[in-house]
């Protein structure tokens, strides 16, 4: 599961038919990147990866570490 602050943009270029979401979160003490979609039924997961450095950097900085 996803903890501490989750910060989120939106995306970006190709037509999904749907807003497609970034996200950065912590899952289990390591910064991660999420690609996701809000649907009726809630919260649907595209992809998830470890974070880039400059991501992480992006990350910490937005929490105020």
């Amino acid at each position: 599961m996803v903890g501490g602050a989750l910060r989120s943009a939106g995306l970006i270029g190709a037509d999904y038919g749907e807003k497609r979401l970034q996200s950065l979160g912590l899952l289990n003490d390591v910064v991660v990147f999420l690609c996701w979609v809000e649907r009726q039924q809630g919260p649907h997961l595209i992809s998830i990866r470890k974070a880039k450095k400059h991501e992480r950097a992006t990350y910490f900085k937005s929490i105020g570490y």
